[in-house]
């Protein structure tokens, strides 16, 4: 019986030595491309929409079938220069819409700078961080997309290392209304992983939410918890819904940097055992067996 989960999602594949290089005639389109006003597509289609996953998937497809520079070879790093655009022109918009718009343009253009990041040669690291210098870019709103960006291609990485671990992207609507960067599944188990860059020098943590925390108004990590929490649940319950029975356990990583530093993502790192670590807790929950150990 075919799984209507996995043939829905796109699985992501990750090898080092398949890295390339961003051709120089791109970067200089990138140049340019800032420079210029880049019309929306025709946001009437929209109707008013406030679904932050179809407005996502709106600009995602109008940019892919409906632009010229969509249709070079090697486009990904001119998309996300589009996307970076379209979200400075509705950053200051504080309609319900404009908060959706935000939402959704920013959505896609995470993945796709995660996707990109996944890909590049680390020699060109520092001049795709440089970029936000450009006329018509915001340094800021870029190094930001650079380190979520960043701690989620770390966080692939580390999953697709794993001999026996399947990662899959989400859809549109899971990442921007359920807060799941990635879907990591392993074992007997399925992990809807979101995924944070947090200045705490070169740690990475990573907690298995074994309850969704309860209360009003929660504040930093506890906030963060309850949302994958509450996201993870809402997921397994539409998959339910269209005949996919899954229960996703929620997971949050948090991805350290130094101050005003980028994640560095050809730095060395320990042995990575906290996806280890999870899959012990979840299976000493899930049935009754001891922990084998821990990690960090």
């Amino acid at each position: 019986m075919l799984d209507g989960f996995l043939g829905t999602r796109r699985a992501i594949f990750y090898w080092s030595q398949r890295r390339r290089n961003i051709p120089d005639k791109i970067f200089k389109q990138a140049l340019e491309l800032a420079a210029e006003r880049i019309p929306h597509p025709d946001r009437t289609i929209l109707n008013g929409s406030q679904s932050k996953g179809f407005i996502s998937q709106f600009y995602g497809l109008h940019l892919r079938g409906k632009t010229p520079y969509a249709k070079q070879p090697d486009r990904s790093l001119l998309e996300v220069i589009v996307l970076h655009k379209w979200f400075l022109d509705v950053q200051h918009l504080q309609c319900e819409q404009g908060i959706a718009l935000r939402a959704g343009i920013g959505t896609m253009m995470q993945r796709k700078l995660t996707l990109l990041l996944l890909e590049l040669n680390l020699s060109q690291w520092n001049r795709l961080y440089n970029l936000g210098r450009i006329r018509g870019l915001s340094e800021r709103q870029w190094h930001i997309n650079i380190a979520g960006a960043s701690a989620a291609a770390y966080t692939i990485m580390a999953l697709c290392k794993r001999q026996n671990a399947t990662v899959l992207l989400p859809s549109a609507h899971e990442d921007v209304v359920h807060g799941i960067d990635v879907f990591w599944l392993e074992g007997n188990f399925s992990m809807a992983v979101s995924v944070k860059a947090r200045v705490d020098v070169s740690r990475v943590r990573a907690w298995w939410i074994a309850s969704e925390p309860n209360g009003r108004n929660l504040q930093g990590i506890e906030r963060e918890r309850a949302r994958i929490a509450r996201g993870a649940r809402n997921c397994s319950n539409e998959q339910t819904r269209e005949g996919n029975p899954r229960r996703f356990e929620p997971i949050l990583v948090h991805v350290g940097k130094e101050r005003g530093k980028p994640i560095r993502l050809d730095l060395c790192r320990q042995r990575t055992t906290w996806p280890e670590t999870l899959l012990d807790q979840i299976h000493a929950a899930r049935s009754r067996a001891p922990l084998r150990g821990t990690g960090t």
